[in-house]
């Protein structure tokens, strides 16, 4: 069995521009903590992307009471104990001086790559699992190169589509718009779908992220055309969970689609008239393992301009 390194800092932010103060701790300990907001874990590696994904949360979602944790896997040799050194060092520095900046606190965890996991996406899964996450969050290209084309999806979101069963966001760096702090809230497209047992599951997971007086949240019922399946009254369901919420922006739509689900949403993102920051939607992972790139689930997160969440069954 491999020996795994791993380290774990409580990175505390004292205002803006300080130093935040660093100390130790178990993950015992953080299981043990009593507070009950929402749990997210964040996805570290380096990349860019993944830096977009960090900043939203520890930024833009510090609005709402949350805890977070992020997890940095090295890829560093086994034993190579100078190597893991330097780079713990640069890591800790790095997303310190990230802290100083945010309203939030982040426990960050620092681990070496485990190879009886497949991917690090899956070894940071596990700890999701571990702590009882809320939320597991990564970030993703979203659009790359001079073209700007859609970027295929790494293997990293393929593991999250196919075996990730946390509700899941995936940050994309091309939805990080640079006038986003001149507006009031975020746009919020829910997908749901009557021929799932709970359609609703997935806008009950996502609901605490909501900004209940700034953010637009927006039904929309995709039916088949032609289905006679019509099992549940989406539409009476998603008014309680509104109503009850207090959330004030919302709008609610059903629609008729001949083409796939992922082409119609493309076009409703990419060329509506509502900017949306987020789109939701219940993931099939079953059909996912079975068709891979092709499945419905990978043509929306890759051809839809916006950061996704979606909740597996």
């Amino acid at each position: 069995m491999q020996n795994t390194q791993r380290e774990f800092f409580n990175l505390q932010s004292t205002g803006e521009d300080k130093t935040p103060i660093k100390k130790k701790m178990s993950l015992t300990s953080f299981a043990l903590d009593t507070d009950t907001s929402p749990l997210f874990c964040i996805s570290l590696d380096g990349s860019t992307h993944a830096d977009s994904a960090f900043d939203v949360v520890t930024q833009e979602f510090a609005r709402t009471p949350s805890r977070l944790i992020a997890m940095y896997v090295f890829n560093s040799k086994l034993n190579d104990q100078f190597n893991y050194a330097n780079k713990k060092e640069n890591v800790l520095e790095k997303y310190s001086d990230k802290i100083s900046r945010s309203k939030k606190d982040v426990n960050l965890i620092l681990e070496d790559r485990n190879l009886q996991y497949p991917h690090a996406l899956s070894q940071i899964n596990k700890l999701a699992e571990t702590v009882k996450a809320n939320y597991l969050v990564a970030g993703y290209y979203g659009i790359k190169g001079p073209k700007a084309e859609n970027a295929e999806l790494t293997k990293g979101v393929n593991y999250l589509l196919s075996s990730c069963y946390i509700p899941t966001i995936v940050i994309k760096d091309i939805t990080l718009r640079k006038d986003k702090k001149l507006e009031k809230g975020y746009n919020w497209l829910f997908v749901f779908d009557r021929q799932y047992m709970n359609p609703i599951r997935c806008l009950r997971a996502f609901l605490p992220l909501i900004d209940k007086e700034n953010d637009l949240v927006y039904g929309l019922t995709l039916n088949e055309e032609f289905s006679t399946i019509r099992n549940h009254d989406v539409k009476s369901d998603f008014m309680r969970e509104i109503e009850s919420e207090g959330i004030v922006n919302y709008q609610y739509e059903e629609a008729t689609y001949q083409r796939n689900v992922s082409s119609v949403l493309a076009e409703r993102i990419n060329f509506g008239s509502i900017l949306f920051d987020f789109l939701v939607f219940y993931n099939n992972s079953n059909k996912h393992k079975l068709d891979g790139n092709n499945s419905e689930s990978a043509k929306i997160v890759k051809d839809c301009n916006c950061s996704i969440c979606f909740y597996s069954m």
